[in-house]
């Protein structure tokens, strides 16, 4: 099962929308700072991050499609 995640700040702007195998892990990875990508454009701590929504897809390919 592969998870497509999207993620917003408290001002209600994206900050991930991502596809991930293990949704718990990433999510603590964002939470922690620890991504490359979102975490470095700006300040946001996991505390601030709502979950706007999760699907879960059997196969990556689903979930990338799905995406966009």
């Amino acid at each position: 099962m592969v998870h497509l995640y999207d993620l917003i700040d408290q001002e209600g702007k994206t900050v991930d929308v991502g596809v991930t195998k293990n949704l718990a892990q990433r999510l603590n990875q964002h939470t922690r700072r620890v991504t490359d990508g979102t975490s470095r454009r700006g300040k946001w701590y996991g505390h601030d991050l709502n979950i706007v929504s999760i699907q879960t897809f059997e196969s990556r390919s689903d979930a990338m499609k799905a995406e966009g």
